[in-house]
């Protein structure tokens, strides 16, 4: 007897499901597309509107940081830098001009206060147009100076997502000449130091935030390349005072006494 060759067993074919397609609107039939709800449409006017992301960073710094940092505005970042020192500046020509000038026994009518009302003013214009510029340079340096640092303790550094950061976490300095101008009107002369002291480390806060943002790093790390530039600096102007001291003594001892 032979044996019987074996057949291969065919597999049954799997059955085929007929794909439900939706049928295709008639002719004058208009498509309706869901709408996004309000979360998804709030995001996407912030993402377009700059005064949302001014307001945010005074009332949600961390959330809008992070988007000013991924979407990079430079642009509008340097446009705070500059504009609110001259902000500053206009509010200083404004009370300048409105104040009463006292000068000597012959009243603000004298020909001197006359000579030196315009000499100020003139002053005041140029001494806000180099602080704007000084600002813009500074904003530069620091972030340069951020970006090297995070990327010396293993960050990926983003030049332009630091700028954009940096740029408006300053915005709380607009509150500045406000405050400092409602106390001067109610002649509470001692507050302009206390707003000034707690708006700068609110920046300070802010700006810990924005290179966390920036270089996506923790709040830790962020906080240790901000305050080192700051650290290094002040050991230098100590070592360079003491050095100052160091090179003054022999010559102070071998002066004559009285």
């Amino acid at each position: 007897m032979t044996d019987k060759p074996e057949i291969p067993e065919v597999p049954p074919e799997p059955e085929r499901r007929e794909e439900m397609v939706p049928p295709a609107p008639e002719q004058g039939e208009e498509t309706v597309q869901p709408a996004p709800d309000q979360g998804e449409a709030k995001v996407l006017s912030e993402r377009t509107s700059v005064w949302s992301l001014m307001l945010g960073v005074l009332t949600n710094p961390g959330a809008t940081l992070a988007q000013v940092a991924r979407e990079r505005r430079v642009g509008q970042a340097a446009l705070i830098v500059a504009g609110l020192n001259l902000f500053v500046a206009v509010i200083s020509m404004l009370a300048m001009m409105n104040a009463k000038v006292e000068l000597t026994m012959d009243g603000p009518e004298a020909p001197l206060g006359k000579v030196l009302g315009p000499v100020a003013l003139h002053f005041t214009l140029v001494w806000a147009i180099m602080i704007a510029v000084l600002q813009v340079v500074s904003w530069f340096s620091y972030a340069a100076t951020y970006n090297l640092l995070g990327e010396l303790m293993g960050e990926r550094p983003d030049g332009r997502a630091m700028l954009a950061a940096l740029g408006f976490a300053q915005m709380p300095s607009i509150l500045i000449p406000i405050l400092v101008g409602l106390a001067v009107l109610l002649g509470l002369w001692t507050l302009p130091f206390l707003f000034g002291l707690v708006i700068g480390i609110w920046i300070l806060v802010l700006d810990v935030v924005a290179i966390r943002s920036a270089l996506q790093t923790s709040t830790g790390k962020a906080a240790l390349i901000f305050f080192t530039p700051w650290v290094v600096g002040i050991g230098l102007a100590v070592v360079f005072f003491v050095f100052m001291l160091a090179s003054l003594f022999p010559l102070i001892s071998t002066m004559p006494t009285m």
